[in-house]
C-alpha cells in the first residue's frame, strides 16, 4: 500500500495509490498539518497488517 498526502486549501489529504503511481481513493477527511496526517498514515498501515484475510 503506498499513500500519498496532498496538500489542498482547506489542509492535507491523504490518497491510496495503485501500483503505477495513480491515486484510487481519496480520504475524506482533511488534517491541518502534515505531521497529523502521517500519523494517519501510519494508523492506517498498523491496521492493515492485523485485518483478516477473505480466501477466494
Amino acid at each position: 500500500m503506498k499513500f500519498q498526502i496532498t496538500p489542498t486549501k482547506k489542509g492535507h489529504t491523504i490518497e491510496l495509490l495503485d501500483g503505477n503511481g495513480k491515486p484510487i481513493m481519496s480520504g475524506t477527511r482533511r488534517y491541518a498539518r502534515a505531521r497529523d496526517a502521517e500519523r494517519a498514515v501510519e494508523r492506517i498501515q498498523e491496521r492493515a497488517m492485523f485485518a483478516p484475510v477473505e480466501v477466494a
